[in-house]
């Protein structure tokens, strides 16, 4: 049979880092649910959906933080959610390393990412952790910062899933 497990701010983690010239921002959302689906140990028959609040940023910086829910950034009021939609997750040449494959939408925006996990599974567990690049301009983010102060294209996204054992 298949194994569900709920995903939400117990066990879901989704942090990020934004970075311009005169440092970077760490952040994370506080509200997500989702659901990871697999059958057996087998990490290629899982599939990760997670649904991310984007009003729920949350940053270092309060300017900052109010600054990602406008137009500029995520656009809270028009694009309330972000997804992600495994479609893919096969095992890597080294034990607990795989590459996920999925789609991601942001603003409207949805583009295919590939990254690399560690994937532990049993039947009763997943635990799947995993840090990546994306260009935000790629989900229409284009806002440049001031400048003398330029922001990164490149934002780092790091995502640790620990479920526990049922």
């Amino acid at each position: 049979g298949t194994t569900d497990i709920a995903l939400n701010p117990t066990n879901t983690t989704l942090g990020f880092v934004g970075s311009k010239v005169v440092g970077s921002h760490e952040g994370e959302f506080e509200k997500l649910d989702g659901k990871v689906s697999f059958s057996g140990t087998d990490a290629a028959s899982a599939k990760i959906e997670i649904t991310v609040d984007t009003g729920s940023v949350k940053t270092d910086n309060e300017m900052f933080t109010n600054h990602l829910k406008d137009g500029d950034f995520f656009d809270v009021a028009a694009h309330p959610t972000a997804t992600f939609r495994s479609t893919r997750i096969t095992a890597g040449a080294k034990e607990g390393t795989h590459t996920v494959v999925g789609d991601l939408s942001i603003r409207g925006a949805a583009k295919q990412v590939t990254f690399p996990a560690k994937v532990y599974l049993d039947d009763k567990l997943f635990n799947a952790e995993s840090e990546f690049v994306i260009n935000r301009k790629d989900f229409g983010m284009v806002y440049p910062g001031k400048p003398d102060n330029l922001i990164n294209d490149e934002v780092v996204i790091k995502i640790s899933i620990q479920s526990k054992r049922i």
